[in-house]
């Protein structure tokens, strides 16, 4: 389950608070045998926003489990999980290829030499601005209301820039975020990747927010949304202000 999950499918097993509107899911859900099937029903568990009809919700830190949290975990899992295994595949191609240029007593290089080494930066590139970008994300209902402490607490390391917001503002009206580009590009864990795939990410990312003729992959990204997310990354993101460097269409 992740950000691209339909939302009637999500959450099966989990206790869930907050306001959803007229969509269900599959939170706060018992099921019952009958006739030899599993019945659940989904209308008893929504917009639930108190717990202590399931259990006794004052032995735990939080007296619920908030709906936009879960949201914002579904995200940044998917994001880190993406990142994890395009850094483990690049870093075992590079090793690759250092190995193979020994063993044929080529020149060592940084570079990527070998077509099957591009091969996989390209598609690790690929799948990461997909992710990043929230490719495929599914549509989130109306109504949808969450613990605002938890948003004011989500968003108080946020990199704010005027009159564009920042890559932690909610919007939360068929979609998360307001500037769909993950947060996790500032993350500890994007900035170690290896520069080679780093370069190709922000070649890609250029290519999605450019003013004009951007990338098609990516038209579900407004103009308004595209030039509001470039603003951001080039103000608060070191690396994707140098890729940028002095282009004129940004």
């Amino acid at each position: 389950m992740d950000f691209r999950t339909p939302f009637t499918n999500r959450w099966a097993g989990w206790y869930v608070t907050g306001k959803h509107g007229k969509a269900l899911h599959r939170g706060n859900g018992f099921s019952k045998d009958k006739d030899g099937e599993l019945v659940v029903n989904l209308k008893r568990g929504a917009n639930i926003t108190d717990l202590s009809d399931f259990f006794p919700v004052q032995a735990y830190l939080r007296a619920s489990s908030d709906i936009v949290a879960l949201l914002v975990f579904e995200h940044q899992t998917a994001v880190q999980n993406t990142i994890t295994r395009a850094s483990m595949d690049c870093r075992r191609m590079l090793t690759y290829q250092k190995n193979l240029q020994t063993e044929l007593k080529e020149t060592v290089t940084d570079d990527l030499v070998y077509d099957s080494v591009q091969h996989v930066f390209d598609g690790a590139a690929q799948d990461l601005v997909d992710d990043l970008l929230s490719k495929g994300e599914a549509e989130l209902p109306a109504g949808l209301y969450g613990d605002v402490e938890f948003q004011m607490a989500f968003r108080r390391d946020e990199r704010q820039v005027a009159n564009a917001g920042s890559l932690k503002e909610f919007y939360l009206q068929g979609r998360l975020f307001k500037n769909r580009c993950s947060y996790l590009i500032y993350s500890e864990f994007f900035l170690a990747l290896p520069d080679q795939l780093k370069q190709r990410v922000y070649a890609r990312l250029i290519s999605a927010l450019r003013p004009a003729k951007p990338d098609p992959r990516y038209a579900y990204l407004s103009a308004e949304e595209r030039v509001r997310t470039a603003t951001i990354l080039k103000r608060t993101h070191a690396e994707f202000q140098r890729a940028i460097g002095k282009r004129s269409e940004f």
